[in-house]
């Protein structure tokens, strides 16, 4: 059953009796796939919904104008994403001597656009898209890094403008980034161990 099979289907409330089709129903808590349903009339929770996949927006009769738009711009930034990402420690420059620590910063531009920037005290090294709740992003990012400026780069410190987005709602993204910071510590990386 997909998003648009889910917002027409029936659902009953066992606690008040409720009867209506998933369109109809409250919208709960929201996670990265998709949101919980609740009665429309006393809000219990009677199930989730899952957010349409980019190929239901654009191939379901049933998406709208605007399903179809967001689908559109999420195939565009996902290309700009590959096309301009960092995939190698040869994309990045010489930094002399080679840093102790660089900042996993965040910056919004006036277009909308949200990008990592990463930075060595006031110098900008690396900018890219930046990505909800993307902890294995700055995990593949740290590897690179480390690479390229061997082990004595010991740690990628998320600013407190940076949090929010990479850390999101995700519990687990903290434990990740903390994961990475450490390999970092270490300079696991650097060995490829």
């Amino acid at each position: 059953m997909n998003y648009y099979d889910q917002k027409e289907a029936t659902y009953a409330c066992p606690a008040c009796g409720w009867t209506g089709r998933g369109d109809a129903c409250e919208m709960g808590d929201g996670f990265d796939w998709g949101y919980e349903i609740l009665c429309a009339r006393c809000q219990q929770k009677l199930g989730y919904i899952g957010y349409p996949t980019t190929e239901e927006m654009l191939s379901d009769p049933r998406a709208s104008d605007g399903d179809r738009e967001q689908a559109r711009s999420r195939i565009a930034r996902e290309a700009e994403f590959e096309r301009k990402m960092l995939k190698d420690p040869d994309q990045l420059p010489v930094i002399e001597p080679a840093p102790a620590s660089l900042a996993w910063d965040f910056e919004e531009a006036e277009d909308g656009k949200r990008y990592v920037v990463i930075r060595h005290e006031a110098r900008e090294v690396w900018r890219e898209l930046a990505w909800y709740e993307d902890c294995e992003r700055y995990a593949a990012v740290a590897e690179i890094l480390q690479r390229k400026y061997g082990d004595g780069l010991r740690d990628l410190v998320p600013t407190p403008a940076s949090k929010d987005y990479l850390y999101g709602d995700r519990i687990a993204s903290l434990r990740r980034v903390e994961e990475v910071r450490s390999a970092l510590g270490r300079g696991a990386y650097a060995r490829g161990a």
